[in-house]
């Protein structure tokens, strides 16, 4: 899409770090477009990054046409929510290798980076978060067995769905999660430009 000619671009003249932690680092920016001043614009920048701004995978495990989501509960929202496994890229890594370390991690099913399929990218908060998060798809040998998951702190079970159980528990909003809703909306897409939607 062409720039729109009726706003001017923003300016940032200085930034000033409030917040860091292992994994973010939190600005109040001060920025300027199109005849505004924004004294404190928040802007939250992850540390890791594999190139164009992707600092976090995705990845949807699939197993004879079922779908892994994982049942976690957010903190924030105060709620249970089924996601796809997820996280950050650790610094020196690739997308494709923070998916399948990922994957590892929180399923115990583990997948050469090579046979991840790319699913694209999507960016949560494009607003406040200075990162892209990148899709795979991960197909999953269910005959070569599971390796044991470390417990991260408000994640439950691990559950295979068919594509309208998926659909279900979206209207039910039991899926809210942007990058599984993104995810299952990729895998959707692609099935329908195959002729192999259910």
């Amino acid at each position: 899409m062409p720039a729109d000619p009726e706003i001017s671009p923003i300016t940032l003249h200085s930034r000033t770090q409030v917040f860091e932690n292992t994994v973010f680092r939190v600005f109040a920016d001060h920025v300027s477009g199109g005849g505004m001043d924004v004294p404190r614009y928040l802007t939250v920048a992850p540390k890791g990054s594999a190139g164009d701004l992707v600092t976090g995978i995705a990845v949807l495990p699939m197993i004879d046409g079922r779908h892994g989501l994982i049942r976690v509960y957010r903190h924030a929202l105060g709620r249970w929510l089924w996601e796809v496994p997820r996280g950050f890229v650790d610094a020196g890594e690739s997308a494709e290798q923070a998916a399948a370390r990922e994957l590892l991690e929180e399923t115990g099913y583990q997948v050469a980076a090579g046979d991840l399929e790319d699913l694209g990218a999507m960016a949560p908060e494009p607003g406040v978060i200075a990162g892209r998060v990148r899709l795979f798809g991960a197909p999953v040998d269910s005959t070569a067995g599971r390796q044991a998951v470390q417990p991260e702190i408000g994640h439950g079970s691990l559950a295979f769905l068919a594509f309208d159980e998926l659909a279900q528990s979206i209207a039910r909003g039991e899926i809210e999660d942007g990058c599984t809703l993104a995810i299952v909306l990729r895998v959707l897409l692609l099935r329908q430009a195959h002729g192999t939607a259910p």
